[in-house]
C-alpha cells in the first residue's frame, strides 16, 4: 500500500534529520492529524483519511509554527 509506505518513508526520514524516534517523533504526527495523543496505528490513519488530507493537515501544520 502506497499510504503505508509514505507514512513510513516520512517517519525514517524525519528520525534521521531529528535525532528522535518512538513516541517522541509519532506523537506529534499524530497529533498534527488527529489532535488527539491515541487512535489507529499511523498507516492505518493514513489509509483512512486518505493522502491528500494528510498532506492537508501537514500544510496546515507547518504553516502555523
Amino acid at each position: 500500500n502506497t499510504n503505508d509506505f509514505d507514512i513510513k518513508a516520512l517517519a525514517k526520514h524525519l528520525k534521521e534529520q531529528l535525532g528522535v524516534g518512538g513516541k517522541k517523533l509519532f506523537m506529534p504526527l499524530r497529533v498534527c492529524l488527529t489532535m488527539a495523543t491515541n487512535g489507529p496505528e499511523l498507516p492505518t490513519l493514513v489509509d483512512l483519511m486518505g493522502i491528500e488530507r494528510v498532506k492537508k493537515r501537514f500544510k496546515t501544520a507547518l504553516d502555523t509554527i
